[in-house]
């Protein structure tokens, strides 16, 4: 796409009737908010709405193929904040990449963002699609980017792990998880390609979702691991689901292409995830919660519907995508 790609928002707007008991919406298409990126850039491939602590409303935007601020990259991808306002070409970028310590080889907060580094020798940055998602905890929260094609490489080794940065409330930057780094790693067979953060969400205990749906044969893991400032009291475990490492059973379902959560058990928050190529390619929604020794356990699951008759459902990619609603207000 040569031409610049422009992010559309629409307002909507809600209007209660409470004796009629009626509940409905209008898309104002007249007056949208347009906000546009460098070209070729996916800007826009990801967007999120955010408060920061003192009030001030922004539209973040994704732009995996976006010039990233840090230095000797190219194209490595860029995460923008933009204002609620007429203009088209106010979007700032955040920084994100270019805090990594050369000698301790992890990211370190007190960098100066005016003062970024170059990748690291451990690192590929390029190609590495920063802004794949971005999603906000909510108003005066956190904030998470993720760059799932981001690779690990040493001598003779380039592992595709993918990583997550998540930053402040003010898009200060915070910390970096890379739940792949680490582990054990035969290319496909275990974490060597996981790509995590293809999927990714902060949950309202502060719980980070991971989607690696790449990780063991594409059989695909979801992580989940507090970010919690309540350095005391956080739950220091890092939940996983469970993988059958002999199994040839779930191979290429992609669990972790989309992650969500709520509680829709009663008071315990549960982990939910797509597999879009479960079940006989029809997909599911596998529902967890937390288990003992950091392994996340199946509380429920969903399948796709697939007709009998004609096959209609088949290869529907049910679970692709997720989101969390609460429809009768009684949060």
């Amino acid at each position: 796409m040569d031409s610049q790609v422009a992010v559309f928002l629409v307002v909507v707007l809600v209007h209660c009737v409470s004796d009629g008991g009626v509940l409905s919406f209008n898309l104002e298409p007249t007056l949208p908010v347009i906000k546009r990126g460098e070209p070729s850039s996916y800007f826009g491939f990801s967007v999120a709405q955010h408060s920061t602590s003192n009030g001030s409303s922004w539209i973040l935007v994704g732009a995996p193929l976006g010039q990233n601020l840090q230095p000797q990259t190219n194209r490595s991808g860029a995460l923008f904040k933009c204002p609620i306002s007429s203009y088209e070409a106010d979007c700032v970028q955040v920084v994100t990449d270019g805090k990594r310590d050369s000698i301790s080889d992890y990211d370190d907060p007190s960098v100066n963002s005016e003062q970024l580094s170059a990748p690291v020798a451990s690192e590929q940055k390029d190609g590495q699609w920063l802004g794949v998602n971005v999603r906000s905890q909510g108003p005066g929260q956190k904030v998470v980017v993720c760059a799932h094609r981001y690779i690990h490489q040493g001598k003779d080794f380039k592992w595709g792990i993918g990583l997550c940065h998540f930053l402040k409330n003010d898009f200060e930057y915070d910390t970096t998880l890379q739940p792949c780094r680490n582990k054990q790693r035969h290319a496909f067979e275990d974490y060597g390609f996981c790509q995590a953060g293809t999927s990714a969400a902060i949950l309202e205990d502060s719980t980070a979702l991971l989607g690696a749906p790449g990780a063991f044969t594409a059989r695909g893991m979801l992580f989940g691991i507090s970010v919690s400032e309540d350095y005391i009291n956080k739950d220091r475990n890092q939940y996983k689901t469970p993988v059958e490492y002999q199994s040839r059973e779930h191979k290429y379902e992609y669990l972790g292409m989309s992650v969500t959560g709520g509680k829709f058990f009663g008071d315990k928050i549960s982990f939910v995830s797509g597999a879009p190529k479960a079940a006989n390619f029809s997909g599911q929604v596998i529902f967890f919660s937390k288990g003992l020794n950091e392994i996340l356990e199946v509380s429920a699951t969903l399948t796709g519907p697939v007709r009998a008759d004609n096959g209609e459902g088949f290869a529907s990619s049910y679970g692709y995508e997720l989101a969390t609603l609460d429809l009768n207000g009684d949060k």
